[in-house]
């Protein structure tokens, strides 16, 4: 098998949440048990650097770009590779006189953080292999309802309510990360105002070097044309590069409702320039927990994320808009919903577990070890005739009940109800193509021991079985790649809890729910990446609610550059993007209807 290696980046402090939610559900893949298999290619997660020491680690592969403050008491260097001194003595001085020794008090950790810093000290003071002993014991004590001991048992009993305790991605991260995977922006500061009246305080407002303390997507290009700051991203992503055997391209999420839109530009545009000939799949966020405090705020946010569509488009293969809202302009319509969860969308530790859901199952479409397809590939099927913009869509969990199997369920008429990630955007209307994957159905669920199948037929895979129930059903799109996986998603801790009661232990529909707290240890999921008219609908929408506002109101826009003449050829850019899209007349609206 080819194994090529493409790099993740990613831009903005509300893009890491979800970057450490998917980095920790595929961590669970690293855990090896005799006879379990596992169809994840680990090598796109995962490099294998040496430290100063020469010990081997197990880093995950990509780049986290991010503002000051966004770290919390995640020291820039990791411990691995940078052991932790006694504490500083001013007797260690070298001059004689009076010596002050200033302090920094350190940011508090979680409970959570504690219990994993002092099991690691635990195991660093041992002499077995700590890799191998960590892995295996963490997999028995999660499967305890199938035979783990009772004292481990009895440890993954106690659940974390982490979703008041996190301000910053790092409070709820475990993965060791390598010195070259953190660039942060010095001059881009992090505030702690609630975001969220919901307990979390990560902001999605940062002051700059700039001034104010909201900053634009044209601040955020400027500050990227900087030599220290581009040079010094430039050299992350090369350091990314030359460790790869054979680069295939760069899957990038970035936050594009502030300057990080600009920052997430920048890089790309590197990209562009020096990897002209590697694949590049754009993921846009739009954070859902947006609440902008003042109407110039408001006018920012929103001139941040039509520009950055713009644009991004520009130097993407494939740019996917990723927003739980039902709107690309309006931050404060109604979220996505699924039936069975029960989450927070102003909570960015809850909201943001859902779409790195997302992310780790549709990625299995050029992740999984065999008939993967390359990135380029996957550029190609979703943007047939110069559509540059998909969109996503997603059944969380899948929805099978606990006392069927897949055949007879999707016999009597169910579906998997697939809600949309891309504003609300209906991809089933005239979609062109689509990339689909079905994850975490195991074989014995497929069908019953006692069905009669016709003549011929038999089923070896969730796979192969649902894309038969399409085809038979004639499901457009008629150009389609199918692609499933066993391996689960599992939902332990530090994955927050939404799901609700009618949600088993297994992630099944329970038949009967039963009362009572109970914790999801997996779930099994359907995610899509499509390409539809309904996503320029979307853009046209966003078009028409751009060329209403008037950039030369908003002081701050005005100061970083952005004029009426600007505005109308950014306007004029996604005008042109949508042109290669047949949307006639039937033009979706935001069902709000103004412009608030």
């Amino acid at each position: 098998m080819e194994d090529r290696r493409r790099y993740r980046l990613k831009m903005a402090n509300h893009t890491n949440f979800f970057v450490i939610h998917a980095k920790l559900i595929s961590t669970q893949d690293f855990i090896f048990v005799k006879g379990t298999l596992h169809e994840a290619n680990l090598n796109f997660l995962l490099k294998c650097p040496f430290s100063p020491s020469r010990q081997q680690t197990y880093t995950p592969r990509l780049l986290i770009i991010d503002a000051k403050g966004s770290l919390g008491s995640l020291p820039h260097i990791d411990s691995l590779y940078n052991p932790l001194r006694p504490d500083i003595s001013i007797n260690e001085a070298a001059w004689e006189g009076k010596v002050e020794l200033i302090r920094q008090l350190a940011d508090e950790k979680n409970e959570y953080l504690k219990e994993l810093e002092a099991e690691e000290a635990k195991y660093n003071n041992s002499v077995r292999d700590e890799d191998k002993d960590i892995c295996i014991e963490d997999f028995t004590a999660h499967q305890g309802v199938s035979g783990g001991s009772n004292t481990q048992t009895e440890k993954t009993k106690k659940v974390y309510n982490l979703s008041n305790d996190v301000k910053v991605w790092s409070d709820f991260l475990y993965p060791h990360l390598h010195p070259s995977t953190l660039y942060i922006l010095e001059d881009v500061c992090l505030q702690e105002k609630g975001a969220s009246g919901s307990g979390s305080g990560s902001s999605a407002w940062g002051g700059s070097a700039l001034g104010g303390s909201a900053w634009g997507y044209a601040a955020g290009a400027a500050l990227m044309q900087r030599e220290d700051i581009e040079e010094g991203i430039a050299d992350k992503i090369r350091l990314l590069s030359e460790s790869c055997d054979s680069l295939q391209g760069f899957q990038v999420l970035g936050d594009i409702s502030d300057g990080m839109g600009g920052i997430t530009y920048g890089t790309l545009e590197h990209i562009s320039d020096e990897y002209s000939r590697k694949a590049v799949l754009t993921y846009a966020i739009t954070p859902p927990h947006l609440s902008p405090p003042t109407p110039e705020t408001n006018a920012i946010t929103r001139a941040s994320i039509v520009q950055a569509y713009s644009q991004l488009s520009k130097v993407s293969h494939t740019l996917i808009p990723i927003n739980l809202r039902s709107s690309l302009w309006n931050p404060s319509v109604p979220g996505c919903k699924w039936s069975n969860l029960e989450f927070d969308i102003m909570n960015p530790y809850e909201s943001s577990s859902i779409i790195a859901t997302y992310l780790d199952t549709v990625t299995m479409l050029y992740r999984r070890k065999s008939n993967a397809l390359n990135l380029g590939s996957v550029c190609d099927l979703l943007t047939p005739g110069g559509r540059k913009v998909a969109g996503g869509r997603m059944a969380l969990p899948l929805g099978l009940p606990d006392n069927e199997c897949l055949f007879e369920w999707l016999q009597k008429g169910e579906s998997p109800q697939m809600t949309s990630l891309t504003s609300g955007a209906d991809l089933t209307c005239d979609p062109v193509s689509e990339g689909r994957v079905i994850r975490g159905v195991p074989n014995k669920l497929l069908v019953r021991r006692d069905t009669r199948l016709p003549p011929g037929v038999r089923f070896n895979s969730a796979c192969q079985l649902y894309e038969d129930y399409l085809n038979e059903c004639q499901t457009p799109p008629s150009t389609r790649v199918m692609a499933g996986v066993c391996d689960i998603i599992k939902t332990t801790t530090p994955f927050p809890s939404i799901f609700t009661k009618a949600v088993t232990q297994s992630g099944f529909i329970a038949v009967e729910p039963e009362d009572g707290i109970k914790e999801v240890l997996s779930i099994p999921t359907m995610a899509t990446l499509t390409q539809s008219v309904s996503v320029a609908w979307k853009l046209q929408e966003l078009i028409s609610k751009a060329e209403k506002l008037d950039v030369n109101k908003v002081s701050r826009l005005v100061k970083e550059g952005v004029d009426r003449e600007t505005w109308d050829t950014v306007v004029d850019d996604l005008k042109s993007l949508i042109s290669y899209y047949e949307i006639g007349n039937n033009v979706e609206m935001n069902s709000s209807g103004d412009d608030s």
